[in-house]
């Protein structure tokens, strides 16, 4: 399958609103040292797998558009139902090579009445068809990767990309116009900023009310592809730190406390997170969710939600999660294990051998993929809300976790620990629950 394809938003089920994803080439052409994407196709490239290409990918995409009235997919599902499209989490919509095909599926979809989200470091309001895009987009969610304070580090690191100081025009621009702007600070890397206050209340001036900062995450695979030039580039060549990275598959230690750091700061700035802040009493997309007519739900909502309901330290069953998610989720069974099967081939497995593989793959329904990602949540930690450090694990006194009626693990609401630390679990004495 080319990866250009307009494809289910799987990789952020449950972060993000959004039901799918377009990305028109893979790469782009900012040639970001750090870019997943890039490295990714160089990745298939050498294990022999096909990537697919650009003229293919259009194609793919516009097809689906027109005749999703025949088809039965999860994707023509989507695209019937008029649920959001996300442009794009793999390739800028507005990079040089995709700006043409951008508009022309900006113009499509307009009149087909789908809605569309944008995820950019381009589209520059100075560029004579600036207006002529914006005059066709409605207000809409945008999300601005902003990730440096300097341009000569920029020029080094993103190449391509437009300049830092056309991002905050853009910003802007895009709030003037009646459009919600998420600010990007991804990847995180402490050095690439030089004033955290400074750099996130440029941001906030500018317009920007949500925030997205997720640390530099790059795999033993995608470490592998890259370059000694781009390891220069990203990191002067420092060859320790790229051990630390490529061994442990996560971010130096020492970056741990920044990152809490830059977190905080944003809270207190204002700013609504929609990754990690199990403080944030807000519903993160209550202001955005408004600009469209259908969404996924987000375990951040979920936060929200038991912020209004429960006190800190309450156990938080599947039910309570499931009776949440279920309204806000289409009745649809159509290839929902996939969202697995992306995310972890050992339980993948596991599950081939206990429910058939073509009942959990093809005829999953969104109740059943809850349980199954509720019951594996240790290996599938980003598909409940476990993944959110507003939660954690129910034990009793002898340290064994507690399990309801159907042997499914509980979680304890805890929301008033310390922010963006991972706990070890709530212990509960016996008349506790």
């Amino acid at each position: 399958m080319a990866s250009q394809q307009l494809v289910p938003y799987f990789g952020e089920f449950l972060l993000v609103p959004w039901a799918l994803e377009l990305s028109l080439i893979e790469p782009c052409d900012y040639a970001c040292r750090f870019c997943f994407a890039i490295l990714g196709d160089r990745g298939r490239k050498h294990y022999g797998r096909s990537t697919g290409n650009h003229a293919s990918g259009v194609k793919q995409a516009l097809s689906l558009l027109q005749n999703a009235h025949k088809r039965k997919t999860l994707e023509a599902f989507f695209i019937n139902n008029k649920y959001p499209i996300l442009m794009s989490n793999r390739t800028d919509p507005f990079g040089r090579k995709n700006r043409v095909q951008s508009l022309a599926f900006i113009e499509i979809t307009q009149e087909m009445g789908i809605p569309l989200a944008f995820q950019t470091k381009g589209l520059i309001k100075h560029d004579l068809d600036f207006d002529r895009i914006m005059d066709m987009i409605p207000p809409s969610w945008w999300y601005v990767t902003i990730s440096q304070d300097d341009d000569a580090l920029r020029q080094r690191i993103e190449p391509g990309a437009t300049q830092i100081e056309y991002r905050y025009e853009l910003i802007q621009e895009l709030t003037r116009r009646g459009h919600k702007v998420c600010l990007g600070w991804n990847p995180f890397v402490p050095e690439w900023v030089s004033d955290f206050e400074k750099f996130l209340q440029r941001a906030w001036d500018a317009g920007a009310e949500q925030i997205a900062i997720q640390m530099l995450h790059l795999n033993d695979s995608n470490v592998r592809q890259m370059t000694e030039r781009e390891k220069q580039d990203l990191h002067g060549g420092d060859l320790e730190w790229w051990n630390k990275i490529q061994s442990k598959k996560k971010s130096p230690e020492d970056w741990q406390q920044p990152f809490r750091d830059a977190h905080m700061m944003a809270s207190e700035m204002g700013f609504k997170h929609i990754t990690y802040d199990p403080q944030q009493t807000v519903d993160p997309w209550e202001d955005v969710i408004p600009l469209y007519g259908k969404t996924l739900p987000t375990v951040q909502q979920f936060v929200a939600h038991c912020h209004r309901t429960l006190n800190p330290g309450d156990p938080v069953f599947f039910d309570d999660w499931l009776n949440w998610c279920l309204p806000r989720l289409p009745d649809v069974a159509k290839g929902l294990g996939h969202i697995i099967r992306i995310k972890s081939w050992g339980v993948t497995k596991r599950i081939m051998e206990t429910e058939g593989w073509d009942k959990w793959v093809t005829d999953m329904d969104y109740s059943t993929l809850l349980r199954i990602c509720w019951e594996y949540q240790e290996r599938l930690p980003s598909l409940s809300p476990y993944t959110n450090c507003a939660f954690c694990p129910a034990w009793d006194e002898k340290r064994n976790a507690i399990l309801d009626d159907r042997g499914l693990p509980v979680l304890t609401f805890a929301p008033d620990r310390h922010p963006l630390a991972q706990y070890e679990a709530w212990v509960y004495s016996n008349d506790e629950l």
